[in-house]
């Protein structure tokens, strides 16, 4: 590989695992790198026409022969040919994502197996990281998944379950967040989890007793025999509309499942309810005049809430991804976005425990914070949560503000604040002393050049325009 190829090319860390290509960058375009195999089978699946009709509706990522220079870099590398893919603003992970957002990813990914199979081309894996959202839209990467000839059916059902069906079942069923388990493992919940989870009168419940119960016995029955394997007489065909009936059974499951009801901390609470009409005012020209003035092609809203100022920032054109650790606000935002077309990206995630890199050799994955980079970040009514209510340090939580992009709007909260003094009231007397206004613009100022100070009416919040130094 010469020194040219490997300074205009980068490979994609999570793509290793498929055998017949590699995703790499190249010039700012996102390639797929394929085998003599690879590209005998991708040129099919491009032919087909549940492919052609999921590009044009946007359920599956655009994606044409590569450009000469592409191609030769990739060529280079020893590869037989290369594919060009749109670019996916930003990327997302299925443990960042709502209960609708994971459910609608199912489907999404079982409605292109079903199209696929009843075209006769089969699809290898069942994997969630094979979505990705552009705003609130999922739309299916992993152009490689497909391939000529469904003679095996859909080797990808036990993956799908431990990414997709049993996430969604345990949030559904028992009320918990899936993300931890997903964050835990790449690989999902396994079967034989999912059965110890799902158990007892949950066997009653919606999908419980066929696809955890019923498949962990024959598993176990599987694993017994001798040569490990069950077998099957069955005929490409009859497989082919064995795989077809699985699908269709699971779209129909998917589509009665729903999150769990009630209520959470934050899941009633709105950017509107606690301000004075004239603080609120205040706080949306400030925003309006800086997104005016920085025309950002991407912002962070962090501690997003009902993404009242995500909207503002898209009606000036900009992108956004909203950020907040409330599960229930987030898939409230979400399911209000969804099908709108409007930019916006809802995430789910604890901005004091922040996705980390995962993976083979921690790069498979990458953190949060590495793709929350933007050219605008907005931290409203955030500061105080993370700095009394979790007990990050105001210098530290500074740097990590400064990493995510050149441009902030912060709202301080003074100590007189009254969502301020709620929150030391569950302190020890002394734990935060340093927790006011005169110490946080003064960690504030040694990174920021502040360009614009609004005092909010009320007189405990200020409001700041930053740029980073």
């Amino acid at each position: 590989m010469s020194t040219e190829a490997e300074t205009l090319l980068r490979r994609v860390p999570g793509s290793f695992r498929d055998a017949t290509g590699r995703v790499y960058e190249h010039g700012g375009e996102i390639l797929r790198a394929l085998s003599e195999q690879g590209a005998a089978d991708a040129h099919a699946v491009l032919e087909a026409e549940f492919f052609r009709r999921a590009v044009a509706e946007g359920r599956m990522v655009a994606t044409e022969p590569a450009g000469p220079a592409g191609r030769a870099a990739i060529v280079e590398l020893g590869w037989s040919e290369a594919l060009r893919h749109e670019r996916i603003p930003v990327v997302s992970h299925p443990y960042e994502w709502s209960f609708s957002m994971l459910r609608d990813a199912a489907v999404l990914h079982l409605e292109l197996v079903a199209d696929a199979l009843r075209e006769d081309v089969g699809c290898k894996d069942g994997s969630a990281y094979n979505v990705q959202f552009v705003g609130a839209s999922p739309r299916f990467i992993d152009v490689g998944s497909f391939h000529p000839g469904a003679a095996d059916g859909w080797p990808g059902h036990r993956q799908f379950c431990q990414l997709f069906l049993f996430p969604l079942l345990v949030e559904a069923h028992l009320g918990t967040s899936f993300a931890p388990w997903l964050r835990g493992s790449i690989e999902g919940i396994a079967l034989d989890d999912a059965a110890r989870l799902l158990r007892g009168r949950d066997l009653l419940r919606r999908g419980v007793l066929t696809h955890v119960a019923l498949q962990a016995a024959v598993a176990r029955r599987a694993a017994r025999r001798a040569d490990g394997g069950e077998g099957s007489l069955a005929s490409s065909a009859s497989r082919r509309q064995v795989a077809i009936g699985l699908v269709d059974r699971l779209l129909r499951l998917l589509h009665r499942l729903e999150a769990p009801a009630g209520t959470t901390a934050w899941s009633d609470y709105g950017p509107r309810g606690h301000y004075e009409r004239a603080a609120l005012e205040a706080k949306e020209a400030l925003v309006q005049r800086v997104v005016a003035a920085t025309a950002p092609r991407t912002v962070v809203d962090l501690g997003c809430n009902d993404g009242h100022f995500a909207e503002l920032a898209v009606r000036a054109g900009a992108r956004v991804v909203a950020v907040d650790a409330d599960r229930q606000v987030v898939d409230r935002l979400y399911l209000r976005t969804r099908g709108s077309g409007r930019p916006i990206l809802p995430l789910v995630a604890d901005l004091a425990d922040p996705s980390p890199a995962l993976g083979w050799g921690l790069r498979e994955r990458a953190s949060l914070p590495d793709r929350l980079r933007s050219d605008l970040v907005l931290s409203l009514a955030l500061i105080h949560h993370l700095v009394i209510g979790r007990n990050i340090p105001i210098r530290e939580l500074v740097d990590e503000l400064a990493a995510l992009g050149p441009v902030h709007v912060v709202e301080v909260p003074h100590r007189r604040d009254p969502m301020v003094q709620r929150l030391l009231a569950a302190k020890p007397p002394g734990t935060h002393d340093d927790y006011r206004r005169s110490i946080l613009l003064r960690h504030l100022a040694a990174r920021f050049e502040i360009l614009e100070e609004v005092e909010l009416a009320g007189g405990t919040r200020t409001l700041l325009h930053l740029r980073i130094r």
